[in-house]
């Protein structure tokens, strides 16, 4: 094999990128049936000083390639649980919260950002200063509005999808779960609106401007970048993936850490709400001024 790959490479060394790349779409290599797993590691270290680091022929990056085909059994088995555990909708409805979580990891810092700078875009502050309410109601209230706003069109958006599925289902005679992207959708989506949110009134209440949106437009990106896989792998990610459809049996095993890491994020993002109300009311016994500084209205 070794030797196989470094013959192969000396061949496309000085082509151009098309050319490499519909060679190596035809390139298969028969592997004996001999070959244990510890020398097919060695080979695969010998590939990967040839094609150079970082490739995908590195030990921790070889099993994202890998897929065992199921057998007849475990397929049928798979499908009982999509019918019996997720109720058809369940399934599709992991898939319709993956792709909507990439998107809501950066969007609902933009309303948040503009209900924490009206006040002074419209020259409120006087007013809302010398209003009876305490700064927590005041706080919490924008908060709860905000992460209502943004969450309500997902929540219709969940609905509207999902009705084809629960046509195909009753179609095929199949009992289908009339609120399986609902459930998801407030599991999955739900905390995240609320943790990007939140972490928006921080820095908003810390800094006063819009630097909120490049930070978590830095958060959003690498957390989505440093995936090591788009199905699970949910540990303290704030974007859960899981970019398939089904896999059951596989969900079932990681609920619980699903769960933790969204309770994690529902429980972070109040503590932040928290501590926002804290130095807002500290702004507003002041006048406006924090920490003793004045700050351009």
């Amino acid at each position: 094999l070794y030797e196989y790959l470094a013959d192969y490479f000396k061949t496309v060394e000085n082509e151009g990128v098309e050319e490499v790349m519909t060679r190596t779409s035809g390139c298969r290599v028969q592997v004996k049936e001999s070959l244990t797993y510890e020398e097919f590691c060695v080979k695969m270290d010998q590939v990967c000083g040839i094609v150079g680091a970082g490739s995908a022929y590195e030990p921790e990056k070889m099993e994202r390639g890998v897929s065992v085909p199921m057998s007849y059994e475990q397929a049928m088995e798979e499908y009982q649980l999509l019918l019996e555990k997720d109720h058809v909708t369940g399934a599709f409805g992991r898939l319709f919260c993956d792709y909507a979580s990439v998107m809501l990891a950066i969007l609902p810092v933009f309303p948040a950002m503009a209900s924490i700078l009206k006040d002074k875009r419209n020259k409120a502050r006087e007013v809302i200063y010398a209003r009876r309410a305490s700064s927590r109601v005041i706080l919490f209230s924008r908060y709860l509005a905000c992460v209502a706003m943004m969450f309500l069109p997902v929540l219709i958006a969940a609905i509207v999808m999902q009705q084809p599925y629960l046509f195909h289902a009753k179609t095929l005679g199949l009992t289908a779960d009339l609120f399986g992207f609902v459930k998801y959708a407030i599991l999955w989506l739900l905390p995240e609106i609320m943790a990007v949110t939140a972490t928006a009134f921080l820095i908003g209440e810390l800094t006063n401007s819009i630097f909120g949106i490049f930070l978590q437009a830095v958060w959003a990106y690498g957390d989505l970048m440093s995936a090591a896989t788009l199905v699970g792998g949910f540990g303290m990610r704030l974007v859960a993936r899981w970019n398939t459809v089904g896999q059951t049996s596989y969900f079932e095993q990681l609920k619980g850490q699903f769960l933790t890491n969204r309770a994690l994020y529902a429980v972070l993002s109040l503590i932040f709400v928290a501590v926002s109300a804290l130095l807002y009311g500290k702004r507003r016994r002041n006048g406006g001024l924090l920490y003793g500084k004045v700050r351009k209205a």
